[in-house]
């Protein structure tokens, strides 16, 4: 088999567990039922303490891929979320465990994102790049797919068994075991080229720029993820079941969008952050307003079409700013924006929402739908994704 065509075998596998802190989330109504005593924060927390550990394991893959060989680090990842996800339903139900395991499942997960797009820039020609990127985008969301569509389906037998979907993980570790290569060819000529570079060079202003937008972006976009099966409860839409549903047409929205962006991003690539801001905004506006179970599943389909938009762009233009040593430190810096977005979202929008509209899963989406509008018209008349092409062309 082709040396390329096995390293994407084993990339894409990696990528199906990107959203793997997803998979628990038709269950967060039955969890919170479960745990009368905690608050609905507490509760949500199962899905944003994954991306709080996300940003710990970025910088620890930064710190130790140039060191470690990358592949014992691939396999690290999805061995992590196999432990954590799996352990809760072995375990007996108690919230703070579970939040420990989502922790653990949160480290292999950032393993897993930064190493993705770190062993597309050392296996893949800079040609096959966006390409393979924008591919990538397609298995997160078969992945996401499979973690909500599976997860909600065996959640109907009790929210334990929700937890089951992370069985997953370990038809990766094989995956990942047998398709990536120890040595990168490029990777070893990096390093005879000069010495190891430091964390500093890989933080340019325009990796911070694009960091701070991805934070914004997760911030908002969890919104959706945290609160659509309280949405659907609240207003008598459907149970676990139908909550998965829901999630997963987004997700399918997304590996759609994935198919066909890397033929038509060239259209609107100097807007395209901006418009996967305003997209968002417009799904989301949809699924706040319209009590609608039909009409909310179609708004889902586009908000993994926004998503996918902004996860091919905002990695490809880092990309092409660093080299193989310096790859690492960029991704983790945009992870860190990623990762710190999406743990503070439950919190910072939840707070918001009590303080502007006085609580609500409707609510909460729509002020994020609000947000979305202003970060939309703030990135794209700062011309800052301009401005980042035209120094890439210098």
């Amino acid at each position: 088999m082709k040396s390329s065509l096995k390293a994407k075998i084993g990339i894409f596998s990696m990528s199906l567990l990107s959203m793997a802190p997803l998979g628990i989330v038709p269950s967060i109504a039955l969890i919170a039922a479960s745990f009368p005593e905690a608050s609905v924060s507490e509760v949500q927390m199962l899905t944003s303490i994954p991306s709080l550990m996300s940003l710990v394991a970025a910088v620890i893959v930064a710190r130790i891929a140039n060191v470690i060989p990358r592949k014992i680090l691939a396999v690290t990842g999805p061995a992590l979320v196999f432990i954590g996800g799996i352990l809760p339903f072995l375990l007996p139900a108690n919230l703070p465990l579970m939040l420990v395991c989502s922790g653990v499942l949160g480290c292999g997960v950032g393993f897993v994102s930064n190493l993705t797009q770190v062993l597309i820039t050392d296996l893949l020609s800079p040609e096959e790049r966006q390409e393979a990127m924008a591919m990538n985008t397609v298995f997160v969301n078969v992945g996401g797919i499979f973690m909500m569509f599976v997860g909600g389906q065996l959640a109907a037998g009790g929210w334990k068994n929700n937890y089951l979907v992370y069985l997953i993980a370990l038809i990766v570790v094989i995956a990942v075991i047998a398709m990536i290569p120890m040595k990168s060819e490029r990777v070893e000529e990096a390093k005879e080229a000069g010495p190891k570079p430091k964390m500093s060079e890989s933080i340019t202003a325009n990796v911070i720029a694009i960091a701070a937008i991805a934070f914004v972006y997760m911030l908002l976009y969890n919104v959706f993820a945290n609160n659509i099966a309280l949405l659907l409860s609240e207003r008598n839409l459907g149970d676990s079941g139908i909550s998965g549903i829901v999630s997963s047409i987004g997700l399918i929205g997304g590996m759609l969008a994935g198919m066909v962006i890397g033929k038509i991003i060239p259209y609107f690539q100097k807007v395209s952050l901006g418009v996967s801001f305003a997209l968002l905004a417009l799904a989301m506006a949809v699924i706040a307003l319209v009590p609608d179970a039909t009409v909310i599943t179609v708004a889902a389909f586009f908000t993994g079409v926004s998503m996918t938009i902004l996860m091919a762009q905002a990695p490809f233009l880092i990309s092409l700013s660093t080299t193989s040593l310096t790859m690492p430190g960029a991704m983790a810096v945009y992870s860190i924006g990623s990762s710190f977005g999406s743990f503070a979202s439950p919190t910072v929008m939840n707070l918001l929402n009590d303080a502007v509209f006085g609580g609500g899963a409707g609510n909460c989406i729509l002020l994020a739908a609000i947000a979305c509008v202003v970060a939309a018209v703030v990135v794209i008349a700062s011309g800052f994704q301009v401005k980042v092409l035209e120094q890439l062309k210098r």
